[in-house]
């Protein structure tokens, strides 16, 4: 203290002291407007994410919603309230059993409850209310709805309407079995083409037939008859002192020839009725199996070498193995065989003749290749484009069907999964080459 002023050092130290007090206030009164402000900015930066929240939910098209632990909506998306035709205002605060059917407001409270009881999402496809009587669809999302602890405090989720997109899919599903139904009469109607031309091509070769059976059995009906002369020659001659054993061994030499003349005869009627039964039995498609196709090709061309005679060619057929193993049916190939085979027997006869040389050889290991190739009339370019399509013919009408080389087509690739290729030129021949898969192994002729 000063000497005489007891009092002066005190009110000096007291104002200081005052002083320090207002400024830590002043600096508090800043603060707590910085702090105020902060407050304001931040309230209005929520109402600002609120708003372009909701401006967000309400412009996707998504049927948002909120639900407590009762099943009370809290909060619905704009486009959920269009979806029920209803307001904001009277959808929150109500359940879904006062919103919905029955059936699918029990089915949204069974999977709320599911939710907020494993506290897992689930999804799911729900059927709606019909619009113009037809179903509606959506695609439902929920999940649990927490507070700030954790606490499962309700449901939320979103729906999608996949309505188009189920209609669209259920219209697949109906025209995938439309098309299954289609495919399986298609294959019937096939099949029935298939018998069809088969039959027909057997009905062109009917005067073969009768030919090539007549003349086997001809010689048979020969041999027979010399037989009987003979049995009736030797049973004469019992008890004739005049006859000796040379007779009989002469007797028994004419009789065994005679019946080696039958059995041979009898031998070519059976392989000729081999390849008719090949060409007709089966119609249906067979398990595919292993098989010679050195004996199919020749039993088919039994079938066609009258009606080949016929138009004046020369059949011919080549293969450098006695054996060739394929798979697939052997009554197939027949049929390719025979369809090919006609066509060029009916292209000599429009030259008046001409050859027809048929080959089975090895094109490459594991393929081969059945060639036909004729010298007759030959098919401009413009036909040959259009050959394997079904019902196209260049024959007039009554004298072809129009199905033979598709047929041939779709033998070639669906039975033996090869390929049919054509080289003509008019006036000078046609050659088919038909490519087969096949196996390694093969017989060479001795």
């Amino acid at each position: 203290m000063l000497p005489g002023k007891p009092g002066a050092t005190v009110g000096a130290w007291q104002m200081t002291e005052f002083d320090g007090v207002r400024e830590e206030l002043e600096a508090l009164r800043r603060e707590r407007d910085d702090l105020r402000m902060q407050v304001v900015m931040a309230r209005e930066t929520l109402r600002e994410e609120r708003d372009n929240h909701r401006a967000l939910i309400d412009a996707l098209p998504l049927f948002v919603f909120r639900k407590d632990r009762d099943g009370r909506h809290i909060d619905v998306s704009e486009a959920l309230c269009r979806r029920l035709g209803l307001s904001k205002a009277e959808v929150e605060g109500r359940l879904d059993s006062e919103l919905s059917p029955g059936a699918l407001a029990e089915k949204y409270r069974r999977d709320d409850l599911r939710v907020m009881r494993t506290g897992q999402p689930i999804s799911d496809i729900e059927e709606h209310n019909p619009v113009d009587g037809e179903p509606t669809y959506v695609q439902m999302q929920k999940m649990p709805l927490r507070n700030g602890r954790g606490e499962i405090i309700g449901v939320q989720g979103f729906l999608i309407d996949v309505t188009a997109l189920k209609r669209a899919q259920l219209d697949l599903q109906r025209r995938t079995a439309e098309l299954e139904q289609a495919l399986a009469s298609l294959k019937e109607h096939q099949d029935q083409l298939l018998v069809a031309e088969r039959m027909a091509s057997l009905g062109r070769l009917t005067a073969g037939i009768a030919h090539e059976m007549n003349t086997p059995l001809a010689a048979v009906r020969s041999a027979l008859t010399e037989i009987e002369a003979l049995i009736q020659e030797y049973a004469d001659s019992i008890g004739d002192a005049d006859v000796g054993p040379s007779d009989h061994q002469a007797i028994a030499k004419d009789m065994s020839k005679s019946a080696q003349l039958a059995q041979a005869a009898a031998a070519r009627a059976a392989t000729f009725v081999r390849g008719i039964k090949g060409h007709t039995r089966d119609m249906q498609a067979r398990p595919a199996c292993d098989f010679d196709a050195v004996e199919a090709v020749r039993e088919a061309l039994l079938l066609v070498q009258y009606m080949a005679r016929q138009s004046g060619a020369s059949l011919q057929f080549s293969c450098a193995h006695t054996t060739v193993i394929l798979r697939g049916d052997p009554g197939r190939l027949a049929q390719v065989v025979t369809n090919l085979v006609t066509n060029a027997a009916d292209a000599c006869r429009m030259q008046d003749g001409g050859e027809i040389d048929v080959q089975l050889i090895q094109a490459q290991v594991g393929a081969w290749q059945l060639c036909v190739h004729d010298t007759g009339a030959g098919m401009a370019k413009d036909v040959q484009e259009h050959i394997f399509e079904p019902m196209f013919t260049t024959k007039p009408p009554g004298q072809g069907t129009g199905l033979g080389l598709s047929i041939v087509r779709d033998i070639v690739k669906a039975d033996f999964g090869g390929e049919v290729q054509v080289q003509s030129e008019l006036g000078k021949g046609t050659t088919f080459v038909v490519t087969l898969p096949g196996k390694k192994e093969a017989t060479d002729a001795s």
